[in-house]
């Protein structure tokens, strides 16, 4: 079998075994039976096992290693990509990749018990174990600037702690700035937002929305879970989930279109690269670039607030007049030193992870002691936000990350109010964003995104795929200048 084919069966096998897992991933959180869970645990990390056994096949080792750059650049990136991937894989022993795996599905599950127990007591030991199994990671894949940065490269290839260090301090400081210039908007009126909707009318907006904005619903579907999420179950099989609070729309509405930005980015890939393993986000602060911007800098503008109105309005039944559209341009953009970080308003948002970066920096170096979370949490929510969690709930149980072995994730979210910024300037000087916005015409948007971002999944690093389309290296300034502009005209 010439190396080519040979290439292209293990990358087959890759994926499928990725999406296999994806599909128990996304069934648990939607409809598997609470009793499942041992036997999924099984499946799950029997699954992974067979995925960590195929990258560190002898098969797989002997490709890579025949391989070389010849300056095809979808060739190379490929070639990139399987060399990370193998460099990261043959650090693991299998029994830790199994054991991880395992022990996610039941750590998920004490989570959610746990969660809405408010009692920290029932995931602690779940949590020991995780942060055990990262500790150990961390070692087995080595590090340069701190032991954070071998897990966060998992989910920000090329980002380091070093430069979240010098990043995160700039841009607490511009928020802080930011709401002393315009303390006003932390006294908006968010009143309308708390109506009583009808589950039924928020389901049907929803589904307008992800239509109107260029979801493809022939490929892909909204569901209904505890903590809303996006995952690929195929190149045409994008499931997006959402949840709902009946006396306060933006929980529903802004969550759909959170996850919907993931889903357009999953559903634009390129042709030359569907099938590979580029087809995917090239980080996961890139890929959370994408439904910051959806969720925030379109669905949270006035413009957009203009044009939306008169929908809400007709899909709600009128809870909403065709009146208030000023009202609910306001109540969108209400900034509030707040405990949940999902519901927080964009403003903020960032000091929510930069609070999560510090605890998981403090775990990874053991300085800080699973046990005694709840009281650091409650301690650096004081600090930056200036409240302090009246429970476990609305502390550190409020997140599924942990759960999911997703330590060094967080700050990829924060990365992604960054590049989004700096997406949303480069567009502005090839498109009239603020006027189509305002008309309702998604499709222009959409298109440049595809072409600027979308298409190139994994074939550009993040940072080489935000040079590409802004011209700029990474920054915070952007993302303040957009804050003051935007509340600037508000009024605010």
């Amino acid at each position: 079998m010439d190396p080519a084919t040979v290439w292209q069966k293990i990358e087959s096998e890759i994926i499928l075994l990725e999406h296999l897992i994806e599909l128990l991933g996304w069934d648990q959180e939607t409809y598997m039976p609470a009793a499942a869970v041992t036997e999924r645990a099984e499946q799950g990390a029997y699954l992974q096992g067979r995925l960590h056994r195929l990258w560190t096949s002898d098969e797989t080792r002997n490709l890579i290693e025949s391989q070389t750059d010849n300056g095809d650049p979808i060739h190379d990136a490929r070639l990139r990509l399987f060399r990370r991937e193998l460099k990261r894989r043959v650090c693991l022993p299998q029994e830790l990749v199994e054991r991880k795996a395992r022990l996610v599905v039941q750590a998920q599950a004490a989570w959610a018990q746990a969660r809405k127990e408010s009692r920290f007591a029932l995931f602690l030991p779940h949590l020991r174990e995780l942060v055990d199994i990262a500790r150990t990671t961390s070692q087995l894949l080595g590090w340069e600037d701190h032991p954070y940065t071998a897990l966060l490269d998992e989910y920000e290839p090329g980002a380091t702690t070093s430069e979240l260090d010098r990043l995160f301090p700039l841009l607490a400081a511009g928020i802080n700035q930011f709401l002393e210039r315009h303390p006003g908007a932390l006294s908006l009126d968010n009143q309308i937002l708390k109506r009583r909707w009808r589950k039924a009318d928020l389901a049907e907006l929803n589904h307008f929305v992800l239509r109107s904005m260029g979801f493809d619903l022939q490929r892909g579907r909204l569901d209904e879970t505890t903590h809303p999420f996006c995952t690929t179950l195929g190149a045409d099989d994008i499931r997006l989930t959402t949840r709902y609070d009946l006396n306060f729309l933006p929980t529903s509405l802004y969550g759909t279109i959170h996850e919907m930005g993931h889903g357009l980015y999953e559903q634009g890939f390129g042709k030359e690269i569907q099938g590979t393993i580029l087809a995917r986000g090239t980080s996961l602060g890139i890929h959370e670039s994408q439904s910051r911007f959806w969720e925030n800098m379109i669905a949270r503008s006035p413009e957009w607030v203009s044009w939306f109105t008169p929908h809400l309005s007709r899909l709600s039944h009128h809870v909403v007049s065709l009146t208030e559209g000023k009202d609910l341009a306001l109540a969108v953009n209400k900034v509030e030193r707040s405990l949940i970080r999902v519901e927080a308003d964009e403003v903020t948002y960032s000091l929510h992870i930069i609070l999560r970066y510090g605890l998981e920096k403090d775990l990874l170096s053991a300085t800080l002691a699973p046990e005694n979370v709840p009281e650091a949490w409650n301690h650096a929510s004081q600090e930056l936000l200036g409240i302090t969690p009246g429970n476990d709930a609305e502390g550190c149980l409020q997140d599924i990350h942990w759960s999911m072995g997703g330590l060094g994730y967080f700050p990829t979210y924060a990365l992604g109010n960054l590049y989004a910024a700096q997406f949303r300037q480069a567009m502005k000087r090839d498109l009239p964003l603020q006027d189509l916005v305002a008309r309702g015409e998604f499709q222009p948007v959409l298109d440049w995104l595809r072409n600027s971002v979308h298409r190139w999944g994994s074939v550009l690093s993040a940072r080489e795929l935000v040079r590409q389309a802004t011209g700029q290296e990474l920054g915070v300034q952007p993302f303040l200048d957009y804050l003051d502009e935007k509340y600037q005209a508000l009024g605010v």
